[in-house]
């Protein structure tokens, strides 16, 4: 099977067939979504969750670990010591929803953190009901042989269990067919959202670093001109800062990521240049940054995952140009001289050219934002999101029922 590498290439056909009305749902979260974060999404204080839309939409009963850890009920308590022999908190979410969605039509789960656990309970207890759609995030795992053939061997026993799996790739459904052996009938590939709505140009503080509010004190150093670059996720920065070191321009890392294990590697031990900042910053800060940068750059490790995606329409729906490195898993979103600049991996001449060429050509760096945001409001749109997970979900439930 080949997946022709394109934008919204859907290379499976869940999404085309009719959407019969949905029964119960349920949506299982390997986070904690607390009343905090839910007031700060109402209050516009951050961008919207993918699965509080779920939840409104739908009508979804939304289980996390703050739904476990606020019960004290056997079940409960039974997950509790699952978690505390095996350091597994996704096992012991997975453990205690299971029972609780047994009555379900689907459930949909966030991730392959959660899916596979869940979806291999299902199958040790032989568990018909519910119907269980996956998000994938990544195939496999493991830094080790040893690790990734116990990763290998746990996924395959889960993935019979799956009803469909939701890729964020073309790269990673063709992989997860020609390699994993999974039906071709349960993969869809359903592109990555982010909220247009939040994610403004005209939404973002003016004048923003004004005042004396920037993290780590960097109110001078947004206000004179830079680039902006965030998250964790398989990032070349070392790379990106060599590429940047001596430019007229300075460079601002946010060099963090709720979803991500990795740490920041930054320079690979040598000092910063003088030009480069790391800072974190909170979600409307965040929109504040992308909206000062003149452009983003997104540098990444090779990988078939869509790493650095959230960074990329993020800074589209701001209206910003991107330069981004060439990876499998971008393949989907990046039109390389439309949307954004492509650069092969680890090479700093070539990054540093792409970046002196937005630097003296304005017109292009607007054109391109202007045309990222247009992919994003038609295409990438959280707005969207619900409606096609729906559909997903309500043609999973059917193609069991008839």
């Amino acid at each position: 099977m080949s997946v022709e590498h394109a934008p919204l290439s859907v290379a499976a056909g869940l999404t085309d067939r009719p959407p019969p009305s949905l029964g119960r749902v349920s949506v299982v979260v390997g986070a904690h979504i607390g009343e905090h974060t839910r007031d700060e999404v109402r209050d516009g204080r951050r961008p919207r969750m993918d699965v509080l839309e779920l939840e409104s939409a739908l009508g979804a009963t939304i289980y996390d670990f703050g739904h476990l850890w606020a019960r004290r009920d056997p079940r409960a308590l039974r997950a509790d010591k699952i978690r505390q022999l095996t350091k597994q908190h996704s096992l012991a979410l997975a453990y205690d929803t299971m029972a609780r969605v047994a009555d379900d039509d689907v459930v949909y789960a966030t991730g392959e953190d959660i899916g596979y656990p869940l979806a291999a309970l299902l199958r040790a207890y032989r568990v018909r009901r519910p119907r269980l759609v996956v998000r994938l995030h990544r195939w496999d795992k493991g830094r080790t042989r040893a690790r990734r053939a116990t990763y290998d061997a746990y996924r395959d026993y889960a993935l019979p269990r799956i009803d469909a799996i939701s890729c964020s790739t073309t790269a990673q459904l063709q992989h997860a067919h020609d390699d994993g052996g999974v039906p071709i009938s349960k993969l869809v590939f359903v592109p990555h959202m982010t909220d247009a709505k939040f994610f403004d140009l005209e939404k973002a503080g003016a004048n923003a670093w004004a005042g004396e509010d920037a993290p780590d004190g960097l109110a001078d150093f947004l206000r004179q001109p830079y680039i902006f670059s965030a998250g964790l996720e398989l990032r070349d920065y070392h790379t990106l800062v060599e590429a940047v070191r001596d430019l007229p321009v300075n460079l601002v890392i946010s060099a963090y990521s709720p979803y991500s294990h990795f740490a920041y590697e930054g320079s690979g031990g040598a000092p910063l240049p003088p030009n480069v900042r790391v800072a974190t910053f909170s979600p409307a800060r965040l929109r504040d940054a992308f909206a000062g940068a003149r452009f983003v750059v997104v540098p990444l490790r090779p990988t078939l995952n869509a790493c650095g995606i959230s960074v990329l329409t993020e800074g589209w729906a701001m209206r910003k140009a991107a330069v981004a490195t060439r990876i499998t898993g971008l393949l989907d979103y990046v039109v390389d001289g439309e949307n954004g600049l492509f650069v092969e991996p680890y090479d700093v001449d070539a990054l540093r050219g792409k970046i002196l060429y937005l630097l003296e050509r304005d017109d292009e760096a607007a054109r391109l934002g202007e045309t990222g945001r247009r992919m994003v409001e038609r295409d990438f749109n959280l707005d969207d999101y619900a409606t096609r997970l729906g559909r997903i979900m309500a043609a999973v439930g059917a193609s069991h029922s008839s």
